[in-house]
């Protein structure tokens, strides 16, 4: 059997970008997917919020093993605060897009390929953005359902972090932020870029993980 491509969407972002690089390390044919213009032969254009654009994208692979869905859009609205511009992007980037990528890519996928999604801790314990602790809980669910549906040859899963350290959110939130979530911890620490990134790589290569929601957040939340 010919290899087949992996696909890293939202590649350009903190953590698809950690991810993008450590599948290219280990020496997977990975493509990854950007909105910011920096399109070359690696990486691709696509815009979740755009089905033309998925559509378009979707046309170029014949054989696809792995799908990690890294694209997201930071917290950012308190309800007070929510326009309409933003609770749209958020669907599409985080919800929305993803479904009819997966739609769009359905016949293409291997005979053991493995969806991989970013879900969070907030969908559990809840944001002060609350169009991003809903829609992660639409992952979720959409995670257990397409795990049942794409069945027996598309494993689909997706982990649920705390707050990681270094990331954009965590360098613009306060001390008494990162500390709150430190000792909501029952380990005392942060997760890590690296710890992460590793366990994206571990869920593509686990072939009895199938539609599971993976707690990588310290015991902050048990699954």
């Amino acid at each position: 059997m010919s290899e087949g491509v992996s696909i890293v969407v939202g590649a350009s972002g903190f953590i698809g970008q950690s991810i993008f690089k450590e599948l290219k390390r280990l020496g997977y044919n990975v493509i990854g997917t950007s909105t910011k213009g920096d399109a070359n032969e690696n990486m691709l254009s696509l815009d979740l919020n755009d089905r033309s654009s998925i559509a378009k994208f979707a046309e170029g692979f014949e054989k696809i093993d792995n799908l990690i869905v890294a694209a997201g859009r930071e917290p950012q609205s308190s309800l007070m605060q929510l326009e309409e511009d933003h609770f749209d992007k958020m669907i599409g980037i985080h919800y929305a897009g993803p479904l009819w990528l997966v739609k769009q890519l359905q016949a293409k996928f291997s005979s053991e390929a493995s969806i991989v999604f970013c879900s969070s801790v907030a969908a559990y314990k809840g944001s002060y953005d609350p169009t991003y602790a809903s829609l992660k809980g639409a992952v979720n669910s959409l995670v257990r359902t397409l795990a049942r549906e794409l069945a027996p040859n598309v494993r689909v899963n997706a982990i649920a972090p705390g707050l990681v350290k270094d990331s954009p959110v965590y360098n613009r939130m306060t001390q008494d932020f990162k500390e709150s979530h430190i000792k909501a911890s029952l380990t005392n620490t942060l997760l890590t870029e690296k710890e992460l990134t590793d366990m994206f790589i571990t869920l593509i290569s686990q072939k009895n993980l199938n539609g599971q929601i993976i707690h990588l957040n310290g015991g902050q939340y048990f699954g």
